[in-house]
């Protein structure tokens, strides 16, 4: 049994099956060339991730993502030179499938094939809600409106109702028609793209790469110009503060949540990576596979590395990393009027991201049925899948169900679940890619083919493992201690309760505080630069007076306040005790003592009040009217003027919010901050000892020096990763291995051999 789960394909035998004789019905069209490979690499990553993940890595990681886009693109470049080193090697259809096949064994294969599927097709859900959300947003910009019932899926639409989340999927929940007691949500924009990309990639492979070209050059264009005019105006506009943003303390820092913040990134940082692999799955269709492909794969990940990091300094530049939560379309976003106020810009990115993400579509639609089609020819799956279109030349009816296993998932899932589900997935690819290129046998090197560069790892590789851990015990001097505490710290349990207070109080700074940019939409809309500087100095006076005093109010906890002293006592989840003490509560009295220390300027006067309600459009600025007109109320009341002109309920609304905030509160907090730590510690833990024993089987063997290097690095990579998205993984490959036992294991065409 054991022999048969892990027998393996002789390379001769793969290349032999994957050659240009009919095969299921005819072969592939060899139509590409270095360059097309480097255009659909390219095509494949620079969309999804640049487009719209790039904004959740932002505001997780903050600046400090950077360094994130650095060692990914270290772990990818090492992933790359393995990849290259089997597409020479193997240069038929099937990418990391195939290769694992060749080295671990069938099992394996099988394994990896069915998490391959999370990469290409389940990625692809992500991609065309993404595709949805830019497409919706310009249709927008032109004046024509889809329905929100009809733009978005039905569990982001409830999550939002649940969670007041984003304005748009709560419309869509409230304005949904009802049928038999279920509201019809769907997001149609993405459903229909799906259905054409399927269509074009079932006619030919020649149409699929001449599309991809076009829209490759075109976004590339786009995105530069992003970088240069982005840049411009970070610098221009004195933004480079924005770099080092303060932390919940208010200390600032390139990594404003710390390393483990910008670790938490890593989701959304690797899928925008995910695809330059698709590129070997083009092997059959090359001219010349065993140059091109490994140069078609170096080549877009240079390129696209550059970009990414040029981005990530545009966007943490142009706009507060905090105010990227939730934002699905970041590179529009930054160039919005309340930020670097490019309108021009803006639509034109629109435009950009609707091209990136349907040529992203494209390639990992082109990807998925060429894996099946190995796999069916391999026994694994059944022989439909391998079935060639007798005048396309394409696998045409693996192409129609991979649009059906886009499609499907479309109606009833979101963009967070398969974002990490398609990051984990690929990753463990990468890792059998990496670990599989250590198994093969040695070859002589051969010209005008790739040849992976021999390092002997024997005594480099142990002298690596431990020097990492010599730097890490001298200059972080707990560490070791740190990953094998398994509980929350003081330092641990204080930032819990930082956070909790952070997220009540960033209710606040959205409704009261206006951000220089805003100052600079009402400074536009005045045209008199000496009432301007009267009112900015108000206004600045009030968002000083406003943080003050909500931070006095809010952090009385941190310094001996009830709930905080209740962490580590017994108390249960529903322990609905004041997280804030009511003596520490009294928001009038806070206010008073905090103005004393903020002496008003002059009022502005009513014809400066006039001029900026005047100037602010009712339609497209009400957010910042309502957030002008509560600092002219707070202004009042701190002055003892009877007039309100806006929230006469703010203090209350302050108090309520902070009197709601319960022990409850903070330990679910600190329970999720809990399972991070373990969960993180043990992938640490697991990830040392692995180095440990690679570097001790080095000692024996001969290994190549880069495949260890990218194992370790995408090791490294998923320590990243969080309990949910093991379990869910796990699953994955459990029903994955039904699978096999029930069909492949007995079908397969080594088993009949």
């Amino acid at each position: 049994m054991a022999n048969s789960l892990f027998r393996t394909k002789k390379i001769e035998s793969i290349i032999a099956e994957g050659s240009d004789d009919p095969h299921g019905g005819g072969a592939l069209k060899r139509v590409l060339t270095v360059r097309d490979l480097t255009f659909f690499g390219i095509a494949a990553i620079l969309g999804a991730g640049s487009f719209s993940s790039l904004g959740g890595a932002v505001f997780n990681g903050g600046p400090g993502v950077v360094l994130l886009f650095v060692i990914t693109a270290i772990a990818c470049a090492f992933t790359a030179l393995c990849y290259s080193e089997f597409a020479s090697r193997i240069p038929v259809a099937g990418s990391a499938y195939t290769y694992a096949y060749a080295s671990f064994g069938e099992l394996f294969a099988w394994i990896i094939g069915w998490a391959l599927i999370m990469e290409y097709s389940i990625g692809n859900i992500y991609v065309a809600f993404s595709w949805s959300d830019y497409f919706t947003s310009f249709l927008d910009k032109i004046g024509v409106h889809i329905p929100y019932w009809l733009s978005t899926s039905y569990l982001e639409a409830k999550g939002a109702m649940l969670s007041n989340g984003n304005p748009d999927d709560v419309a869509a929940w409230n304005t949904a028609p009802v049928v038999g007691g279920l509201r019809i949500i769907a997001d149609i924009p993405a459903l229909v793209i799906n259905a054409l990309i399927t269509y074009l990639v079932y006619r030919g492979v020649k149409e699929s790469r001449n599309f991809s070209n076009v829209m490759v050059i075109l976004k590339m264009a786009v995105v530069t110009l992003v970088i240069l005019v982005g840049g411009y105006l970070v610098f221009s506009m004195g933004l480079t503060h924005n770099w080092t943003p303060p932390n919940d303390e208010g200390v600032r820092s390139f990594m404003p949540n710390g390393f483990g913040g910008v670790m938490a990134a890593v989701a959304g940082v690797f899928f925008a990576y995910i695809g330059f692999d698709a590129v070997s799955v083009m092997a059959e269709e090359s001219r010349n596979p065993q140059r091109d492909l490994p140069r078609g794969m170096i080549y877009s990940l240079v390129i696209c590395t550059i970009v990414y990091i040029l981005l990530a300094l545009v966007l943490t530049g142009a706009v507060n990393y905090q105010n990227f939560d939730g934002v699905g379309d970041p590179l529009a976003f930054i160039f919005e009027e309340q930020n670097l106020d490019a309108g021009w810009m803006q639509l034109l990115v629109a435009v950009c991201a609707v091209i990136a993400m349907t040529s992203v579509l494209l390639v990992f639609q082109m990807g998925q049925p060429r894996i099946w089609m190995s796999m069916s020819r391999d026994g694994l799956l059944p022989p439909v899948f391998r079935k060639i279109h007798p005048t396309f030349k394409t696998p045409s009816f693996a192409t129609i169900v991979t649009g059906l296993v886009v499609g499907v998932p479309i109606l009833f899932t979101d963009k967070t679940f398969v974002l990490d589900f398609t990051s984990i997935a690929t990753l463990f690819a990468f890792v059998l890619v990496c670990g599989g290129v250590l198994l093969i046998p040695k070859k002589a090197k051969a010209a005008g083919k790739f040849n992976l560069p021999y390092i002997n790892s024997r005594f480099l590789f142990p002298a690596l493992v431990i020097g990492a851990l010599v730097i890490v015990a001298l200059f972080a001097k707990n560490y070791f201690s740190d990953i094998f505490e398994m509980q929350l710290n003081a330092q641990d349990q204080r930032k819990a309760v930082y956070s909790v207070i952070a997220n009540a109080k960033s209710d606040f700074n959205d409704g009261y505080m206006l951000t220089p940019n805003e100052l600079s939409i009402i400074k536009k809309r005045m045209n008199n630069e000496q009432q301007s500087e009267q009112l900015v100095k108000v206004i600045d006076h009030n968002n000083k007076l406003l943080n003050t005093m909500i931070d006095s109010v809010a952090y009385a906890s941190i310094t001996g306040g009830e709930g905080y002293k209740s962490i580590s006592s017994g108390s249960n989840e529903n322990d609905s005790r004041p997280l804030i003490d009511s003596g520490n509560r009294s928001i009038l009295q806070q206010v008073r003592l905090s103005s004393a220390n903020y002496p008003p300027p002059a009022p502005p006067d009513q014809n400066i009040i006039g001029t900026v309600s005047k100037g602010l459009s009712a339609a497209k600025d009400s957010r910042l009217m309502a957030k002008f007109n509560n600092q002219l109320y707070v202004y009042g009341l701190l002055n003892n003027d009877s007039t309100a002109h806006a929230d006469t309920n703010f203090l209350k609304n302050i108090d309520s919010k902070f009197a709601n905030l319960t022990v409850s509160d903070l330990r679910s907090e600190t329970s999720s901050k809990l399972e991070a730590k373990r969960t993180l510690n043990v992938s640490t833990i697991i990830f040392w000892l692995i180095c440990i024993v690679l570097a001790i089987v080095a000692l024996m063997k001969n290994w190549s020096l880069i495949p260890l290097l990218g194992l370790t690095t995408c090791l490294y990579l998923l320590t990243g990763m969080t309990k949910a998205n093991w379990l869910w993984f796990g699953g994955w490959l459990l029903l994955g291995l039904i699978f096999y036992f029930m069909y492949g294991n007995k079908k397969s065409r080594l088993a009949k051999q």
